[in-house]
């Protein structure tokens, strides 16, 4: 049996770890108001390298640039995603409330679908900072 499964084990294990943002650091800055509101930013530090496109063939500019600015919107989201997961802040996924991409930078702005618990203010409200002014 444990011959069986250990195979599957690594092929989730390594389909995990490649991910495509994985690769994009990013900072995830949380609010929790005092009605329950969980608010983010997901944000890069200036300089940051965003992925590049592999194995893309060469269309037209315009056709290439859209696809690039896809591809790395894509992979900031996923890894925006993945910090999520890994923190537990939204656990019920969540509305985007603006986002900006830009050469090197990017940020994106968003909130919670679910109010925050006990456990969520005691957990991120150490490390909470005032978004939203």
């Amino acid at each position: 049996m444990l011959k069986r499964l250990l195979p599957l084990l690594l092929i989730t294990l390594t389909a995990c770890s490649s991910r495509p943002g994985s690769d994009v650091n990013g900072h995830l800055l949380t609010n929790i108001r005092p009605d329950g509101t969980k608010l983010f930013v997901f944000t890069s530090d200036r300089g940051l390298r965003l992925p590049e496109l592999s194995g893309l063939s060469k269309p037209s500019r315009h056709k290439r640039t859209r696809d690039r600015r896809d591809y790395v919107r894509a992979a900031i989201e996923d890894s925006l995603d993945i910090k999520l997961e890994k923190t537990g802040f939204c656990r019920k996924g969540f509305l985007p409330l603006g986002h900006f991409i830009e050469r090197g930078r990017f940020e994106i702005r968003g909130e919670c679908n679910e109010s925050a618990t006990k456990e969520d203010r005691l957990k991120f409200s150490q490390h909470s900072l005032d978004l939203y002014h």
